[in-house]
């Protein structure tokens, strides 16, 4: 599955970097929002393809709440994926996922599972950093979101 991901990647032009050893690749993606890293990890033995878009800035101490508010709003009636944080050190990332077993994915699939994946975080950027460097409060970052998809 793993070669799969890497064709798609080749087909689209990305330029991307394989961790030796392992199933794993990372590649940069300047969106319309903002420049973000993206890890597609497939677990051949366990059958998986998770797929990460890491926001490039760390939530600070003082703001983990909040965002964790935020990421809430933004992933209620999400469908496909979600945003998580780790407290320990701020990151916040979006994960798609699948569980593809004995399944040959077509490329249709893999493509709706990273496409939708980048264009979520690229589209939740503003929000996401309006909390973090400005005072604006949760539900006003979310409503931002709302409004960039009217335009």
């Amino acid at each position: 599955m793993f070669s799969k991901i890497k064709k798609f990647f080749k087909k689209q032009e990305w330029i991307y970097t394989v961790i030796e050893d392992k199933t794993v690749a990372i590649l940069g993606i300047s969106g319309k929002n903002g420049q973000f890293q993206c890890i597609a990890d497939v677990r051949e033995n366990e059958k998986k393809i998770i797929f990460f878009s890491v926001c490039s800035i760390n939530t600070p101490d003082n703001k983990k709440v909040l965002m964790s508010e935020l990421l809430t709003r933004i992933n209620h009636g999400k469908f496909l994926g979600n945003f998580e944080m780790d407290f320990n050190n701020g990151e916040i990332r979006y994960k798609t996922s699948i569980y593809f077993g004995d399944l040959d994915l077509s490329n249709d699939i893999l493509e709706n599972l990273i496409i939708s994946n980048i264009a979520t975080m690229d589209n939740s950027l503003v929000a996401i950093m309006q909390l973090i460097f400005s005072d604006i409060s949760p539900i006003h970052a979310y409503e931002s979101i709302e409004e960039t998809k009217n335009d």
